[in-house]
């Protein structure tokens, strides 16, 4: 079974409580795989090195990218259990592309962990996220506004039915604010660096975007 922690592009919509932990006790009943798909979640985004220790998952493959290198350059990592590569001994896997292994990837993707532990990064986005989550959240008292969601530093602005969210985008992008504005939702990843000031910001910019909406 492959899924995301979180689903990422899908909404930043967390899984209800006790969803994962049951799901992978039934896979585990019927020998099923676990493949996580921590392109968005890993390191780091939830307030933890993976979504996977969040929820309490031993996967069996976890895929990651993305913040590996924190977008410096194109690199990404397939993260296997031992399980997985006990089923393999004997067994040749021959796999490979030219950019396998990159030195300069592997090198910019250490120095990257890091400033991410260095700089106390996990915890960041935790104190981040609440704090964006808290200034939004006024928001779900507006007509227009259906529900404001997080994960530590994922969020989200779900629109009610019959409100497209691209106005919302590009009212805030005219005040200085990039947000991902499709369909009905809004989608939110701040750099894990980001300031409260600058946080504060985005709630204001985007608050008042919405407010427009439902006037």
């Amino acid at each position: 079974m492959i899924g995301e922690p979180v689903l990422g592009v899908g909404g930043m919509i967390p899984p209800p409580d006790g969803y994962w932990p049951r799901v992978q006790e039934v896979l585990r009943a019927h020998g099923i795989l676990l493949v996580l798909d921590e392109i968005v979640t890993a390191y780091g985004r939830t307030g933890h090195w993976f979504a996977a220790e969040r929820y309490g998952l031993q996967p069996n493959v976890l895929v990651t990218a993305k913040a590996l290198t924190s977008g410096y350059i194109p690199m990404g990592a397939v993260l296997i259990h031992d399980d997985v590569v006990a089923m393999l001994e004997g067994t040749a896997f021959r796999h490979g592309f030219t950019y396998n292994g990159h030195p300069v990837g592997a090198a910019v993707a250490l120095a990257n962990l890091g400033i991410i532990e260095r700089e106390g990064l996990l915890q960041r986005a935790v104190e981040i996220g609440g704090r964006l989550l808290d200034g939004l959240k006024p928001a779900e008292q507006l007509d227009a506004v259906a529900e404001v969601r997080g994960v530590g530093a994922m969020l989200a602005v779900e629109l009610a039915s019959g409100h497209d969210a691209e106005g919302v985008g590009a009212d805030a992008r005219q005040q200085g604010v990039i947000v991902r504005a499709t369909g009905q939702k809004i989608v939110l990843s701040p750099p894990l660096v980001i300031e409260p000031d600058q946080a504060d910001r985005i709630v204001e910019v985007l608050g008042g975007a919405l407010q427009r909406l439902g006037s």
